[in-house]
């Protein structure tokens, strides 16, 4: 597999940086070296990035105004004179100079290759704004893993930042690897500057993305891939919900998920312990979603049947109707363990679909059935007996969807006369849903 190529992205305002100790603030993670230097962005690459760097396809980019490369970036300035800037103090040969000054000096090292100070406009118009973020975002390639330092990010920049990294990551399909801000204030007076990962920002966004993709789109990748870090098997379980409800897989969503379970899961997740008290109310969503569907065999079906009307997945709704109401018919006659028998289910069919007890016959391609003729028919006069307080009704329901009906217009893609509009299948669906289930429960 080609090895993914880093990106490391600072910003770099026009000012006299004072030098600082830095040390990251989670040392349990990103060891206690400390780095004394004027520039935030030196220690974070020296303490961290530059670890694991290589100088044949990793870059740095450095997005400045002219002023601030001239002054901060090609060298240092240590004074500034605001009225007379022919009169600014700069750094001695024996000081560290401006960061391009040793971002040289390491790849003369061999531990960078490509680095560039990118101009950028002072930012203050909107036009302006999106020159930068487009500056920005030509500098990153696809697939790339992305390093991001807000430390001398002024005014907007640290959300645009925060905007460049989704955007990224959505069309560029890069990875957000590292967010980080050397917090100059929390260290003043001190004798070490934190420098702060702030990684989790990056997460609670993930995971708000994700649940509102999984709750109003039915679509799991993304959340599944979250909870895989976490927890793989109710990663699988989620991705396998939301995967029989899209794929119409009856038994699977059924019999082989346990919702209960899957929801205890999910009020387990811990997550970043930083960003856990944020995440609860997201991962509680989840658990709105999922105690939509129960745990009951046919429970589950037909409530994936208004899960599919709430997200547009029609012909899977008529389908999860149809097949969840022969179910039902078979569960409440015989029992659950005939749920899956073929012969079961087609005697069932027939009953729905008023044939009656005396007339109906299994098909031939189920004459290896065990059942003799008059087993048939006394399962079918025991289904009659089911359905009778309310068979006018669940009968003409269910006859909306076989044989010409809503169904084979569907899997005929319209391609009949007097075919169904898209708004009419959707309305009917809800109609006829909302008739069997009322008569059912």
């Amino acid at each position: 597999m080609n090895q993914k190529k880093k990106v490391f992205i600072s910003f770099l305002g026009y000012s006299a940086y004072r030098k600082v100790t830095y040390q990251f603030e989670n040392t349990a993670v990103y060891g206690a070296e400390k780095q004394s230097s004027h520039y935030a962005s030196r220690a974070i690459l020296e303490l961290n990035i530059l670890k694991n760097w290589d100088p044949e396809i990793d870059e740095i980019y450095f997005f400045t105004t002219e002023m601030a490369k001239t002054h901060c970036f090609d060298k240092r300035v240590a004074k500034i004179n605001y009225d007379d800037l022919t009169q600014n103090i700069y750094a001695s040969e024996n000081e560290e100079g401006g960061i391009g000054e040793t971002l040289a000096l390491l790849k003369e090292e061999g531990k960078i290759g490509h680095f560039e100070a990118v101009t950028i406009p002072d930012g203050f118009t909107e036009s302006e704004m999106w020159e930068i973020f487009k500056a920005i975002e030509e500098k990153v390639d696809s697939n790339s893993e992305l390093y991001m330092d807000v430390t001398n990010g002024y005014r907007f920049l640290p959300m645009l930042a925060l905007s460049l990294i989704n955007y990224l990551a959505s069309v560029k399909d890069c990875i957000p690897k590292g967010l980080f801000y050397g917090n100059f204030e929390a260290g003043r007076g001190k004798s070490i500057t934190p420098i702060q990962v702030l990684n989790n920002i990056i997460e609670l966004g993930q995971w708000t993305d994700a649940v509102e993709m999984f709750t109003k789109a039915s679509y799991p990748d993304e959340l599944a891939n979250l909870i895989k870090k976490e927890n793989p098997k109710l990663a699988s379980d989620v991705q396998k919900v939301a995967d029989a409800i899209l794929n119409c897989r009856g038994h699977q969503l059924t019999q082989e998920v346990d919702i209960d379970r899957i929801k205890n899961d999910i009020n387990n997740l811990d997550g970043d312990e930083q960003i856990s008290h944020q995440l609860r109310p997201i991962l509680k969503k989840i658990d709105d979603k999922l105690s939509t569907l129960g745990n009951s065999t046919t429970l589950k079906g037909f409530h994936a049947v208004e899960w599919c009307i709430e997200h547009n997945m029609v012909q899977q709704g008529y389908t999860f109707l149809l097949e969840t109401t022969i179910s039902w018919l078979i569960e409440e006659t015989e029992g659950t363990r005939y749920i899956n028998r073929e012969d079961y289910r087609e005697i069932a069919n027939g009953v729905l679909n008023k044939i009656s007890a005396n007339r109906l016959q299994l098909r031939s391609s189920r004459r290896n059935s065990n059942l003799s003729e008059d087993e048939v028919k006394e399962i079918a006069r025991r289904m009659e007996g089911t359905i009778a307080p309310n068979r006018f009704h669940l009968t003409s329901n269910y006859k909306k969807m076989t044989g010409a009906g809503k169904r084979n217009d569907i899997n005929h893609c319209g391609y009949k006369n007097n075919y169904a509009t898209v708004g009419a299948l959707k309305r009917d669906l809800k109609n006829i849903s909302d008739a069997i289930i009322n008569i059912v429960s």
